[in-house]
């Protein structure tokens, strides 16, 4: 086991900086449009001196629970990443899609429509991003 984690370890936190990467996104655009997202008071999104430590919190425990998880089963880390960036990538399309969206298209196509896009794009970007972590655990997984 310990050859794994000393063999996986950088991959691992690749996934770590991915991960507190992709919440720093999301609460980037919750400041932007001055919503408030659901894992995280308000308070602490409008100042970047404690988005920071936030982020960096997610991306460690994501980290930490991945060590553990890859031990076990390569194939549920995976998955538990999975989660995670669906997760992710599901409340930056609904952000987006009621803000941006609705701005660039100029109310000009429906909400339902609107948000559809979102959510397809949202949807490619999760699914890159996990075949991006595949990819960097194939050996493991063969």
């Amino acid at each position: 086991m310990d050859d794994l984690l000393s063999k996986y370890m950088p991959h691992l936190l690749t996934v770590g900086i991915i991960h507190a990467f992709l919440i720093s996104l999301v609460c980037m655009a919750h400041r932007a449009y001055a919503s408030r997202p659901w894992f995280l008071p308000v308070k602490i999104i409008n100042h970047n001196i404690f988005m920071v430590p936030v982020c960096g919190i997610f991306g460690c425990t994501a980290l930490l629970i991945g060590i553990q998880i890859i031990q076990k089963s390569p194939l549920t880390f995976l998955l538990f990443n999975a989660a995670l960036i669906t997760l992710v990538f599901l409340e930056l399309s609904i952000v987006l899609g009621r803000n941006y969206f609705q701005n660039l298209f100029n109310d000009d196509l429906p909400f339902s429509i609107t948000m559809m896009i979102s959510f397809v794009l949202g949807i490619n970007g999760g699914y890159f991003t996990l075949m991006f972590i595949v990819k960097l655990f194939r050996p493991l997984l063969a």
